[in-house]
């Protein structure tokens, strides 16, 4: 323990017996509180990915302060001096010869030295904890066994402080909308790439992104629904109630999906690749889609006040412009060809589930203007 330590190394200074120079008891306390943080990474192996990364976090943020207290070590000595003349009452310095008045400055400016330590350290890591983030992540990747609801969600104690438990909960509600995410581009190009050999493949990736959603879905909704049950404020408490609403939402995206992946599998059997005009009202389609997530994945990180509807609406009625072009063509193609009826059915089938999909996307984006 650095505090241990430097308690330690202060009755040392102090006492006539143990006398050492300031200078060598700042060197000591770097030491000490770079010491310190090895703790913590012994206790973080075997741990999952977050928990390695706040320890090693812990340690950067020490060796920071340690290489620019090295550097210009001199300086800050000096700033101790100064600090302790100017703001203390000292009327003599740091390295005055008197060994008892010594003693008596020395407690101040370790204490003021160790100060200054966490003082820069704190500047230096705000100012690069963007790089140092970067670093971490790229150090100590995310394995996928860490990719699920215990790496986001705290032990219960969080249940404790709701307001800290809802910002984890909005982390996992954002993972869940980002998967569904990728889960429409695979359905995307099972329907348009024509690539009857990938269908398959991406069915599968549907389906094993949808069972993970869906587990993740019930334990983050019993975490909420056990957060009820807390001190929650009414302001957190109608929060709760909206991420339950999306979840639903989520989990009926991914319901639809899942039913859209598996009629597309029709594709396959009946060899169709859809061409022309329907091909591009198919395409614009999915990309107004994709782009509905991307809007809500946006606004679900806004503050509900900061929220514009305009940019969902307007999504909302260009897809509701194609699924009508869509229907005129799918008629007119019933009309001339009556023995194309099972095609027909799949053309509908998949701009149904397009606009199904927009329409519970929409509903999201209610959601977070409601919890105003």
């Amino acid at each position: 323990s650095s505090t241990a330590s430097i308690v330690i190394f202060t009755v040392m200074f102090s006492s006539s017996k143990w006398m050492i120079p300031v200078e060598v008891g700042a060197a000591m306390i770097i030491g000490a509180n770079i010491g310190t943080t090895l703790t913590g990474i012994l206790a973080a192996q075997g741990a999952r990915s977050q928990a390695k990364r706040a320890a090693f976090s812990h340690l950067l943020f020490n060796l920071i302060g340690a290489i620019i207290c090295i550097i210009f070590f001199k300086k800050i000595m000096s700033i101790v001096d100064i600090t302790c003349k100017n703001f203390l009452g000292f009327e003599h310095s740091i390295s005055a010869n008197n060994s008892k008045l010594r003693g008596l400055i020395t407690p101040w400016a370790m204490a003021v030295f160790h100060t200054y330590f966490n003082l820069f350290s704190a500047i230096l890591f705000v100012i690069f904890i963007a790089p140092i983030e970067k670093l971490l992540v790229f150090w100590l990747p995310t394995k996928d066994s860490d990719k699920d609801l215990s790496e986001l969600l705290l032990s219960k104690h969080v249940i404790e402080t709701p307001e800290i438990a809802l910002i984890e909960a909005e982390k996992i509600l954002l993972n869940l909308c980002t998967s569904s995410k990728d889960m429409f581009n695979a359905l995307s190009k099972m329907i348009l790439q024509g690539d009857i050999e990938d269908i398959d493949k991406l069915y599968l990736i549907i389906k094993k992104a949808k069972d993970k959603n869906d587990r993740v879905s019930r334990e983050l909704s019993a975490f909420l629904k056990e957060l009820t049950l807390s001190n929650a404020s009414k302001s957190s408490n109608e929060k709760i109630l909206s991420f339950q609403n999306m979840i639903r939402e989520i989990h009926n995206i991914n319901r639809i999906m899942l039913r859209a992946s598996l009629s597309t599998q029709t594709k396959e059997e009946l060899y169709v690749e859809f061409k022309g005009s329907i091909q591009k009202s198919l395409k614009k389609m999915s990309k107004l889609v994709d782009e509905a997530f991307d809007i809500t994945i946006i606004n679900i990180q806004l503050n509900p006040k900061e929220v514009d509807m305009r940019l969902i609406t307007e999504n909302e009625e260009r897809i509701n412009e194609e699924r009508d072009k869509l229907r005129i063509k799918h008629l007119e193609r019933l009309e001339k060809n009556k023995d194309e009826l099972e095609i027909s059915l799949l053309l509908r089938s998949m701009y149904s589930s397009f606009e199904k999909i927009a329409d519970h996307i929409y509903s999201i984006n209610e959601t977070i203007i409601e919890s105003r």
